[in-house]
């Protein structure tokens, strides 16, 4: 692998456990077991990887099937790029932020969500221990 897949790793690694746990409030061993399970190899995925913000690939393990087969394909794609908008804020470098402000975050999640007629305690029961 080379020094730009390892260092995207750690990064997207890096953003999808604070997204799942401050956002999300998944465990530490619930996020160990969802990258281990559902992320694929660096060296052979890399592009698909990169070619969305690291925050767009928590979404599938959030979004409960149910609710994707009651709204629908369309509507799941546009729910995980809202949700994705409301978690950067407008400003795609938000990871970098050490002031990030997780609890004003969890809030917008939840507009969104309510927008779509999802309630926050259905997103990531399939993960929960």
């Amino acid at each position: 692998m080379s020094n730009e897949q390892i260092e995207d790793q750690k990064f997207y690694g890096c953003v999808w456990e604070n997204v799942l746990s401050n956002i999300f409030n998944l465990s530490k061993p619930e996020i160990d077991d969802w990258i281990a399970l559902n992320r694929k190899s660096w060296e052979k995925f890399h592009a698909v990887y990169v070619s969305e913000f690291p925050e767009y690939w928590v979404m599938d393990a959030i979004i409960p099937e149910d609710v994707c087969l009651r709204i629908g394909a369309f509507q799941t794609k546009r729910l995980k790029r809202d949700l994705v908008d409301a978690i950067e804020a407008g400003n795609p470098k938000w990871s970098a932020n050490e002031g990030y402000d997780w609890p004003a975050a969890r809030e917008r999640v939840k507009r969104v969500l309510t927008g779509y007629g999802v309630g926050f305690d259905a997103l990531g029961k399939n993960l929960r221990s």
